[in-house]
């Protein structure tokens, strides 16, 4: 029936009688067919399957309706890079660390580069010997014989439809497609459901699977810009490269001139430390192995392509090495050139237009060796910060036993009281644009050298900042390398503590409050009189900007937004804008500050409303995780709640816990029931008592209040 000599031709009657097939003629070569489809090596894709209508066929023949919610996941693979680091022959990699230097005497700068040359290439071949290559095998989906063949007669069929154009030709073939895609839908589903019932609880499979359903494509469209769309991976990685180089050139590079070339000048009068001094700031191999202990398995390397697990397993002789390397960078305030390059990767913005170049944020791959010689200079500068008392109170951003949870509960619990005591609350927010990618390089080792920092840590923060540059990669494509002018480079490991530096003389005022976190800056004030809150928001605007103009600090005044808390009349809330960097901003009914949604009545509705939209989406993603057909384990189901959605509907609850009616938390109850009843596979009308006593979870109002518990014993700490 496959060979073409076969196929009727012409359009003789009884032929096309004989060639024809039934449906029920058809769906008799189905009734062999294995009940248990043996499973693949990647996990197969749940498909949306529509229901037949076919009236030809009955509803004995027809294919169960499978309808899955969710992503194709049969791209899913084991592992992309052929080198599998979990099968790393320790011994093997550790005899291949052969390092050998006769110097007793620290390197000398034009020496540092060549030497980290030398044991990259060591611990590169080091791996290559020492680790198995690992075959990457292609999802080929298993049809048993009967299907295969019923495929060749439908491809049969067709041949025959394209020569005689015959329109019950045609019909057949239609007919035998849907079945045959349904066919391939219950397999491939099979396949699915045997790969999640071999996935047992707590196993590493779980994690690369759900990461997979709830992973954006990161693959870039063609990009549209005013010369036309570009196509190519190398044209979209320049464009992109562009675009980020331009984030970090300082549009007020040119403003205040004078204080520039003051700047400028107090910077060049920097002087080489004493060689007593130098010695303070070596590191030694115990404080070396303690940063390694403490590095992160699952990080990307950079571009030497060394990983943190390769690090960790470096033996003594290359740990001593690496010692020397970052004793001589720390005696001579060197940063190595080599580790000053970056691998950046572009990750589209949510909601934003993928063919917009940008619409996309840079994520950095730097060195491991380099981020180790970072943690140690880090270690030096937060001494010195936290001995003479640098960074204000007011900042919350990147400082230990403080978090976004912290900030809002003080603006919150302010506003709170003020509400109490019949006062009114004003809440500007500021919107930094670029922050961290457009500080001024001058102005932070002015800073540096005005806060008494030892000469060696400013000298070794300036070469860190000089001279740095990067390469986008798309697609397996890289553009041009590029420089960094201005700001601290994305992902390092000192860039959010120089920030932190840049920004401790923000001012500060008596007559107003002020809340910091990181490039997110507020100001609020409480009183009974709209007067006196708008004068001094006014004061507060005034302030801030001319202290960012001065150190060349860029507000984005259309981000800028303004919310007035209160609980009088409708005549005492403000009507008219409030003047902010010679912009009206408007009054608003909500803001979002830090991921919480705040109203003026502080009744967090709009809130609770948000994050009950984000966890059903997060629920619609890992749907072919847990929905109530799934065969992956009830205790993986459960994990994948409490550590994927459970976080979205808890996220800074302990910041306005107290202020928030039973109806709004009831909300988050409802949820929490319909979910755990999908994963338990229980009917809906099951006591919400009963499924969380089978699955052990507390009701959300215990859970909030348990973590409010633990938030608020912990702020002493704060």
């Amino acid at each position: 029936m496959g060979n073409k000599k076969n196929l009727p031709h012409g359009s003789g009657q009884q032929n096309l009688n004989n060639f024809l097939l039934t449906p029920t003629r058809f769906k008799r070569g189905f009734d062999q067919l294995p009940d248990n489809v043996e499973d693949s090596d990647c996990a197969p894709s749940p498909l949306k399957v529509k229901k037949t209508r076919d009236k030809n066929i009955s509803t004995k023949e027809k294919c169960p309706p499978l309808v899955i919610i969710g992503q194709s996941i049969s791209k899913i693979r084991d592992i992309t890079d052929p080198l599998k680091i979990k099968n790393l022959q320790l011994k093997l990699f550790k005899e291949g660390i052969k390092v050998t230097y006769i110097q007793s005497r620290l390197f000398e700068p034009q020496q540092i580069d060549d030497h980290i040359h030398k044991l990259t290439k060591i611990i590169l071949e080091a791996q290559d010997k020492a680790i198995p290559r690992k075959q990457c095998s292609s999802y080929k989906l298993n049809l048993p014989d009967e299907l295969i063949n019923t495929i060749k007669i439908k491809n049969s069929i067709k041949r025959a439809w394209q020569r005689s154009r015959d329109d019950r030709f045609k019909a057949q073939v239609r007919l035998m497609e849907r079945i045959i895609k349904e066919r391939v839908n219950i397999i491939r589903n099979d396949n699915w459901s045997h790969k999640l019932s071999t996935i047992l609880p707590n196993h590493t499979n779980i994690w690369k699977v759900s990461k997979f359903l709830t992973k954006q494509n990161s693959k870039i469209p063609p990009l549209q810009t005013v010369d036309g769309l570009l196509l190519t991976s190398e044209q979209k990685a320049n464009k992109i490269a562009d675009v980020f180089q331009t984030n970090h050139i300082n549009p007020l590079n040119e403003s205040s001139p004078d204080f520039s070339s003051h700047i400028k000048s107090k910077v060049s009068d920097l002087r080489q430390p004493l060689p007593s001094d130098r010695s303070t700031t070596l590191t030694d191999e115990a404080e070396i192995n303690a940063i390694i202990r403490n590095l992160k398995n699952p990080k990307c390397p950079g571009p030497d392509k060394i990983s943190n697990r390769l690090i960790k397993n470096l033996p003594r002789r290359g740990i001593k090495y690496l010692s020397k390397i970052f004793n001589s960078c720390l005696y001579h305030n060197y940063f190595p050139t080599t580790w000053k390059s970056a691998n950046v990767v572009p990750i589209p913005k949510p909601g934003k237009k993928k063919a917009d170049p940008t619409a996309y944020r840079p994520i950095s791959l730097l060195s491991s060796l380099s981020k180790i010689l970072e943690r140690i200079i880090l270690i030096r500068i937060q001494n010195h910060i936290e001995i003479n008392n640098i960074i204000p109170n007011e900042q919350h951003g990147f400082r230990s036993n403080s978090s976004t949870t912290h900030l809002l509960y003080k603006i919150i619990n302010h506003a709170n009281t003020g509400l109490k005591s019949k006062k009114s609350t004003g809440l500007l927010s500021l919107d930094v644009e670029k922050a961290f990618d457009r500080i001024w390089h001058e102005g932070l080792i002015a800073k540096m050298i005005d806060f008494k920092f030892p000469n060696s840590l400013i000298l070794i923060t300036k070469s860190f900042l000089s001279e740095r540059t990067f390469k986008v990669i798309c697609d397996g494509s890289h553009s041009t390398i590029r420089s960094i002018p201005a700001g601290v480079p994305q992902g390092a490991v000192l860039s959010p503590t120089l920030y932190n530096i840049y920004t401790a003389d923000v001012p500060i005022s008596s007559y107003y409050e002020t809340a910091l976190f990181a490039d997110d800056t507020s100001f609020y004030k409480t009183a009974t009189n709209f007067s006196i809150i708008s004068s001094q928001l006014k004061l507060a605007s005034r302030k801030i900007a001319s202290y960012m103009e001065k150190w060349k600090i860029l507000i984005n005044t259309t981000k800028t937004s303004a919310i007035y808390v209160t609980n009088g009349k409708k005549k005492e809330i403000p009507i008219g804008p409030i003047e902010v960097f010679d912009t009206n901003v408007e009054w608003q009914d909500s803001i979002k500050l830090l991921g919480i949604h705040i109203d003026k009545r502080l009744t967090f509705k709009q809130h609770i409303d948000s994050v009950i939209t984000k966890a059903n989406l997060a629920i619609r993603m890992l749907y072919p995780l847990i929905c109530r057909k799934s065969k992956l384990h009830v205790e993986n189901k459960l994990l994948i709640y409490k550590l994927a959605i459970r976080p979205i509907l808890t996220y800074g609850y302990p910041a306005f816990h107290g202020f928030i009616a039973d109806t709004h938390t009831r909300k988050l109850q409802t949820l929490q029931n319909r979910s755990l009843k999908m994963i338990l596979d229980r009917p809906w009308w099951e006591s919400t008592q009963q499924i969380h006593a089978d699955t052990n979870l507390p009701l959300i109002n215990s859970y909030l209040y348990k973590i409010t518990t633990k938030f608020r014993n912990k702020l002493t700490q704060s």
